[in-house]
């Protein structure tokens, strides 16, 4: 019996550690679909995944992946941002936009749309559970390229 249960923990951390290793195969072109979906971010065309990776620390979490889209999906989603009423037209950076914190807490839920030189961006910064944690998510379009990132400290 005790041997039986040493092989089960034994494949269960190589299991972990392969999957951890493996998880940006596993990826697909779905996933890239509803994490756009929870910005309000709608691909309708097909697209190529062209980056994806996964990073975990202690503590920290980040996923980013870069899309090539069609020239329709990139003015839709140049559009969708532009004609939100989070849309700032002033020309200020992405640290301008960071939410207060009370503490080590943040207590609202921001949401930021803009254009700066390079690329139209939306930004979104929200609590966590009991507002501990910050997550940040990002879209940024520069032509037809739009790259997600997420992150969570």
């Amino acid at each position: 019996m005790r041997k039986s249960m040493l092989i089960v923990l034994t494949l269960a951390v190589i299991s972990s550690v392969i999957y951890y290793y493996l998880a940006d195969t596993f990826f697909s072109k779905s996933d890239a679909i509803e994490e756009l979906a929870n910005m309000k971010i709608k691909i309708k065309d097909d697209f190529t995944v062209v980056q994806n990776e996964t990073s975990n620390a202690l503590g920290d979490y980040s996923h980013v992946f870069k899309l090539k889209i069609s020239k329709n999906d990139a003015r839709a989603v140049d559009k969708t941002i532009r004609l939100s009423t989070d849309y700032d037209t002033t020309d200020l950076n992405s640290s301008a936009f960071f939410p207060k914190y009370t503490g080590n807490r943040l207590k609202t839920w921001v949401i930021k749309d803009y254009k700066n030189a390079q690329m139209i961006i939306r930004d979104q910064y929200f609590p966590i559970d009991t507002g501990i944690i910050a997550s940040f998510k990002r879209v940024s379009l520069k032509r037809d390229t739009l790259t997600f990132y997420n992150v969570i400290e």
